[in-house]
């Protein structure tokens, strides 16, 4: 590991803020699309080959191995590059169109006193959650994945109630994860988003183990929220696969604590749903060592797997946080990062694979910049398979090639 090995823990604190941004952004134009309370999936998604994007120049086959079926599905979370209506059109058209998953990455905070109450739901949440609905084409599958913890990952999460993340009262301050109130207000919500949209996957849980690298106590608690809503939720939809999902990087990182965090967490998961983005940790793909997957997926190997969250770094990182040091990202690492893992995933019982970005998000980092963003969010700004100015990079067409492949 290089000297970025040790990032794990504070980058993965930023990323789910970065997705707080769509939300954010979604609500701003959806407020103005009158579209009713109902939503069915498709009904806004539309095939525009103006905007969709497609690598002309094949990748040499010879250079890498594709097989003739693949196990895994493959998706994308609607992650925009700008915030902007034509960014928003643009993403959901690209991730519909090189996808047979669509990844709905909910982890902006709970409304939490209306869950409890079985009231209704903030207006924003409900028009949030029809946008992501219609514009999914009705021909993917969904992964949604909600989560109950904070976006630093050591405590309960904030509100969502006229706006996102907002700060808890105090009465749901003064609570625990193991709280009746916060257990009931959080299968209650768990069950809405699952009648919502009707998902093929689901994670209840966002990279949990993190909790118990902040903060054991907290986690021993979250461990009861665990035990109780996946019992609850496994009752009511038997068929639904339903999971948490685990940070790569950090239980790697910590270990000798993390093994027994990990274990601890795995009678509450259907999978093992894996969280990793590696670049922070190696020089090059290369550097990869070929248990980098397994020594958390082999802790269960009766449990399918499913990578929740990935990417590799398509051009150089340079963090002036880091003391100016750079990540060295390429076209070719990228690609190579890229088929090392479909190859590892291809040979075992993996589920989906999860592309967090699709374009590089250059443009929404300069407003972010503008309005004193921590720096650490720019981390994975050049991990899409589209670049800045919206041209396909060779991994998409590796990609697009093993999508091709029937299942």
């Amino acid at each position: 590991m290089n000297e970025f090995g040790n990032m794990a823990p504070k980058i993965k604190k930023i990323l789910i803020i970065i997705i707080i941004v769509i939300l954010n952004i979604s609500i701003l134009f959806i407020y103005g699309c009158f579209f009713p309370f109902g939503a069915k999936q498709g009904s806004r998604s539309r095939y525009e080959p103006e905007i969709v994007v497609t690598y002309k120049e094949a990748v040499r086959e010879s250079d890498y191995t594709i097989p003739e079926t693949r196990p895994f599905l493959m998706g994308f979370t609607p992650f925009p590059y700008d915030f902007s209506q034509d960014a928003l059109d643009f993403t959901y058209a690209n991730i519909n169109y090189h996808s047979d998953l669509v990844i709905q990455h909910l982890d902006n905070g709970i409304p939490w006193e209306e869950a409890l109450e079985d009231s209704d739901f903030p207006d924003g949440l409900i028009y949030d959650f029809n946008d992501r609905v219609s514009r999914t084409g009705e021909d993917k599958a969904i992964y949604l994945a909600i989560t109950p913890l904070s976006n630093q990952r050591n405590s309960i999460a904030g509100y969502w109630r006229e706006s996102q993340y907002l700060e808890l009262t105090e009465k749901w301050k003064a609570k625990s994860f193991s709280d009746h109130d916060v257990m009931q207000a959080y299968l209650n919500y768990c069950k809405f988003v699952i009648e919502k949209f009707e998902p093929e996957y689901f994670a209840y849980g966002i990279e949990v183990n993190m909790l118990g690298y902040h903060d054991p106590q907290a986690f021993g608690e979250f461990l009861v929220l665990a035990e109780n809503v996946y019992k609850s939720l496994k009752e009511s939809y038997p068929d639904l696969p339903i999971f948490l999902t685990i940070q790569l990087e950090t239980f790697l990182t910590y270990f000798e604590d993390q093994e027994n965090i990990v274990k601890s967490l795995l009678p509450f998961t259907d999978y093992i749903a894996i969280s990793s983005y590696p670049f922070g940790n190696f020089a090059y793909p290369g550097d990869i060592p070929d248990d980098w997957f397994s020594r958390l997926y082999d802790m269960s190997p009766e449990k399918p797997v499913a990578i929740t969250e990935t990417a590799y770094l398509a051009e150089d990182l340079t963090l002036e946080r880091f003391n100016g040091n750079t990540i060295e990202g390429s076209q070719d690492y990228q690609l190579e990062y890229l088929d090392l893992l479909f190859n590892q995933m291809a040979g075992i019982d993996c589920r989906f694979i999860t592309w967090f970005v699709i374009r590089d998000y250059d443009q929404a980092w300069l407003v972010m910049e503008e309005q004193g963003a921590d720096e650490i969010i720019k981390s994975w700004r050049d991990t899409g398979l589209i670049d800045e100015a919206g041209k396909p990079r060779k991994a998409l067409d590796y990609w697009d090639s093993w999508l091709s492949l029937p299942k």
